[in-house]
C-alpha cells in the first residue's frame, strides 16, 4: 500500500509558520509566547531552540518561555526512545495500545522512519537555560550561540528567571524519564557558576506514566498552573 503524497512541512516552513503567526507589523518585531507540547510535539520546540542560522534572531524574539510534557527530545540519542516506541514487544495494555493505534499508524510510522532527524530534534540543557538572552542568541553569534564566549559575560541581575519547565512521569515508558531527571538536576547544579543563563524547572510525578498527566485529575491540574506560571513570565518582560 502506497500512502498519498501529501507534503510533510519542513524544519524550515514550521519555523516559518510561527514567525508569521507571532509578526507584529506595527512595531515590525514579533510577540514572544510561552510554546507547550507534549510528547513528539517537543520536536518543533526543539527547532526554535537551535534554528536555521538565517531565523537565530527571529526565534530568540519568538521564544518566551516553554512548557515539555513527557519530552521525547531531552536525551533523544539514547535509544531507549526508538526501541520503546518501535521496537519492543508489548507487555501491559498500554504498550499494546501505543503500538496498534500510534507506533503502526501509517502517517506517525512513515515521520518516524523518513522525516525523523536525531540532530534536529534533540535539545540540550544549555539551550532550554539560555531561553531569551540576547547575549547568547544574536545575529552577530555567527553560528556559534551558547558556545561562544559570551556565556562567560551574563549579568548576575539577570540570572535565576526560570524560562524553561520539564514535566516528567517516573512511569514514561517511551521516554527515559529518569536520566532526564539526573541529567537536568546535574546540569542545574552549574547554573551559579555564571556560565548558563537560569535554571531549569524539573516536575516529576511520581506514579504516572506517558501522558497520563492528561486524564488524571491531580497531575492535569499541576500541569494547568505550570503553563499559567510559564505564560505570566512572558507577560512580565
Amino acid at each position: 500500500m502506497k500512502l498519498r503524497s501529501e507534503k510533510i512541512p519542513s524544519i524550515s516552513e514550521t519555523i516559518e509558520f510561527f514567525k508569521i503567526l507571532l509578526h507584529n507589523p506595527r512595531s515590525k518585531s514579533y510577540t514572544p509566547a510561552c510554546f507547550v507540547a507534549h510528547s513528539f510535539g517537543t520536536t518543533a520546540i526543539s527547532w526554535l531552540l537551535h534554528p536555521p542560522k538565517e531565523s537565530y534572531s527571529d526565534c530568540l524574539q519568538i521564544v518566551g518561555s516553554v512548557v515539555m510534557i513527557d519530552p521525547i527530545t531531552l536525551l533523544v540519542c539514547d535509544s531507549a526512545v526508538v526501541n520503546n516506541f518501535l521496537k519492543r514487544t508489548p507487555t501491559v495494555l498500554l504498550e499494546l495500545l501505543m503500538e496498534f493505534f500510534l507506533a503502526r499508524e501509517m502517517y506517525i510510522a512513515k515521520t518516524l522512519a523518513r522525516h525523523f532527524s536525531w540532530s534536529w530534534n534533540i535539545v540540550f540543557a544549555e539551550e532550554l537555560s539560555n531561553i531569551g538572552n540576547p547575549k547568547l542568541w544574536t545575529s552577530e553569534s555567527k553560528g556559534e550561540g551558547l558556545y561562544s564566549n559570551q556565556a562567560s559575560n551574563l549579568k548576575d541581575d539577570v540570572k535565576q528567571i526560570q524560562k524553561a519547565t520539564i514535566v516528567l512521569c517516573s512511569r514514561d515508558r517511551i521516554a527515559p524519564a529518569h536520566k532526564v531527571r539526573r541529567y537536568l538536576e546535574e546540569f542545574n547544579k552549574g547554573v551559579t557558576s555564571k556560565k548558563f543563563y537560569s535554571p531549569i524547572e524539573v516536575v516529576w510525578f511520581e506514579g504516572f506514566g506517558h501522558g497520563e498527566t492528561f486524564i488524571k485529575t491531580e497531575p492535569l491540574l499541576k500541569t494547568v498552573k505550570l503553563v499559567e506560571k510559564a505564560a505570566n513570565v512572558v507577560k512580565s518582560n
